[in-house]
């Protein structure tokens, strides 16, 4: 299917009423969109600890958190909270920083559930599941991305988010520790950055496929398809993401939404390029690598915005009685079906709409 039939198809069905209000329902004292897959959404953490890298502490090893989302059974159980308890104050700060709102106006997020069930059983459907790994934007925390990554756990992915400390804004331990992110976002600290993660995302992997066949306790252990990997990543972690595939062979395909190219100038893995309108300084490039090979294609999204790829349009209430625009439903409809037509037919081999048709 041509992108352009891709596109078309996707509005045409907003318009005649593939989104309604129903969509939506109420949690808490917010909206949040509701997975549009078959399967429930389960959640799950897990805490690594790479021994072979210093943290820029000096005091011990790089360590990270992974937020997992996954295709769970339909059961009743207890929702995750959207925000966890102890992050809240620093997520709070966050918003009103970025919408000029008073805090006390996010206070309603101490009781904002998810539509994620915490270590519900997995589904029993398939044996395994393709796996994709998710870098959030610079500073972002994973759960802010729950439209996008719990709907592809709906539709039967598992999708490990990745909270980068010292720059996700915090970063929570077992052991009672808050990291927090750096102020600091100028070029030369991102450079070094997106090294560091790159690494980050290899030894996920190492350890995914380690604990793929271990004797832990968790719901998750043998159900990771380990040979249908897929990157993705938003901002800076799209950014990330691009870099990564390219490095580890064991990425299967990525797609990196509104981040810039830092590195890469061609790919000979699928990627798809979604991005909000921009100047030529951002756009360019990516047009660029575009002709470097049929694998590549990109999917500007007219009136969308850098923050519409969040869930921040739905948590941020600018008025408290208004629903979320039309043009946020269509947004995060769009972008859920590329990511679902661009997964399903280079991690499963699906019959999907070809996103590389298109040139």
């Amino acid at each position: 299917m041509k992108l352009d039939k891709l596109i078309y198809l996707i509005i045409s069905l907003l318009i005649i009423g593939y989104i309604s209000w129903s969509f939506f329902y109420p949690v808490g004292e917010s909206l949040l969109p509701e997975p549009s897959g078959r399967f429930k959404v389960g959640q799950t953490e897990l805490y690594l600890t790479d021994s072979s890298r210093q943290e820029r502490d000096s005091i011990g090893h790089r360590q990270l958190k992974l937020q997992i989302f996954y295709p769970a059974e339909a059961i009743r159980g207890e929702r995750s909270p959207y925000i966890e308890k102890a992050a809240l104050d620093i997520v709070k700060q966050d918003l009103s920083k970025f919408s000029g709102l008073p805090i006390e106006q996010f206070n309603y997020l101490g009781s904002l559930q998810s539509h994620s069930f915490i270590s519900a059983p997995i589904a029993t459907d398939s044996k395994t599941y393709p796996v994709i790994i998710f870098s959030p934007g610079w500073g972002m925390p994973v759960s802010l991305y729950f439209s996008l990554l719990g709907d592809l756990a709906s539709h039967g992915y598992i999708v490990v988010g990745i909270q980068y400390p010292y720059v996700t804004n915090p970063v929570l331990f077992p052991d009672g520790r808050i990291i927090k992110g750096l102020q600091n976002s100028d070029a030369e600290q991102k450079q070094k950055e997106l090294q560091i993660w790159v690494k980050d995302i290899s030894f996920v992997i190492d350890e995914l496929d380690r604990f793929n066949h271990s004797d832990l306790d968790n719901p998750l252990k043998g159900r990771l398809a380990m040979l249908r990997i897929g990157l993705l990543g938003h901002s800076f972690g799209g950014s990330v993401s691009i870099e990564a595939c390219q490095q580890d062979w064991r990425c299967r395909s990525v797609v990196d939404i509104e981040g810039k190219l830092y590195q890469t100038t061609e790919s000979d893995k699928p990627v798809l390029f979604i991005v909000a309108p921009h100047s030529v300084e951002v756009l360019q490039p990516i047009k660029d690598i575009t002709k470097t090979s049929k694998s590549i294609s990109y999917i500007e999204l007219e009136g969308a915005k850098h923050g519409s790829f969040t869930d921040l349009y739905f948590i941020v209430k600018f008025d408290k009685d208004k629903l979320p625009s039309l043009e946020v439903l269509k947004g995060i409809q769009q972008t859920r079906g590329l990511l679902l037509g661009f997964f399903n037919e280079y991690l499963v081999d699906k019959l999907g709409p070809n996103l590389m048709e298109q040139k």
